[in-house]
């Protein structure tokens, strides 16, 4: 571990030392086996020298956190506890107090602003490479078939009258009839019969993919042509009729529709990119004393 000459620095390391143990092993530091304890303090070793040089980077000298900020970072640690008590007892088996605890979060949230303000200076990803990367990824950007579809469900359960296997078959024939005169009526007769909660929006599954209903139905649905009512069909929760009220076939995703979060997606990747080389340079760089407003709370 790397020498510790700061009550800020010191509270930081007995900070992540817990958080870190407590993330990937679910008990505090003393709790760990030797094995465990060695990987955790490499973890914390390795995050401090990051931190160290990240805040003394010139970047970090107009970095503040407010105060409510630290007071919210506090309580969130504290509402992982049943109490306080228990909240305190904890900290003080691993070194820190509460004051401590707001030193070493006060170090961390600079250290995340820092990285931001950097990764906000990554070079912009231009629409050229937004569609290079598309058209040279095209398979990437497919959609399978869909179809929208509704369905009426009457349930069999033989302890009631209403919902016996014969009683049931009967009455979503009778609805099955009705519809097949009249699709248009489909979506009102879903409303008044169907014992699926879709019932309230019509019977209304919305647009599915293959394999999103039950197997029973998922078959019949993708062999319908738009606009056909099914037969009865039953399924492990009762018997369906369904309506297949469109289909999408599949094919490419214009560029229009992917383009914005593309965007995005490459532009994380290179801000991600960036902020990697640009700890990699402070880590390089030589060592100086960080700008560290922590002891201000001292």
């Amino acid at each position: 571990m790397p020498e510790l000459n700061s009550e800020p620095q010191r509270a930081s390391v007995n900070y992540r030392l817990l958080r870190i143990a407590t993330e990937r092993f679910e008990r505090p530091p003393a709790a760990l086996e030797e094995a465990q304890y060695v990987e955790v303090r490499n973890i914390a070793a390795r995050e401090y020298l990051i931190e160290q040089a990240v805040l003394s980077a010139p970047e970090a000298a107009d970095i503040v956190i407010p105060e409510s900020q630290l007071d919210h970072a506090v309580e969130q640690i504290r509402a992982r506890y049943g109490d306080d008590e228990a909240f305190q007892a904890e900290l003080q088996s691993n070194g820190l107090g509460v004051r401590e605890l707001r030193l070493a979060l006060e170090r961390e949230l600079r250290v995340e602003a820092v990285l931001a303000k950097v990764g906000a200076r990554a070079p912009q990803v231009e629409d050229t490479e937004v569609n290079l990367f598309y058209y040279m990824n095209r398979d990437r950007f497919r959609r399978p078939e869909t179809r929208v579809a509704r369905h009426i469900l009457v349930t069999v359960n033989p302890e009631f009258v209403e919902n016996t296997r014969e009683e049931a078959g009967r009455r979503i024939e009778q609805i099955r009839r009705r519809v097949l005169k009249n699709p248009a009526r489909f979506s009102e007769q879903a409303s008044k019969h169907s014992e699926c909660p879709t019932s309230l929006q019509g019977g209304l599954l919305g647009e599915v993919q293959r394999d999103n209903l039950y197997p029973e139905l998922d078959a019949v649905l993708f062999g319908m042509r738009e606009g056909q009512v099914s037969e009865v069909i039953e399924s492990p929760v009762g018997l369906h009729v369904l309506l297949c009220e469109k289909i999408r076939p599949a094919g490419p995703v214009p560029l229009r529709e992917v383009a914005g979060r593309l965007r995005e997606q490459m532009q994380e990747k290179q801000s991600s990119r960036f902020v990697k080389r640009w700890i990699q340079q402070a880590l390089d760089a030589p060592a100086q004393a960080p700008v560290d407003r922590a002891r201000e709370l001292a």
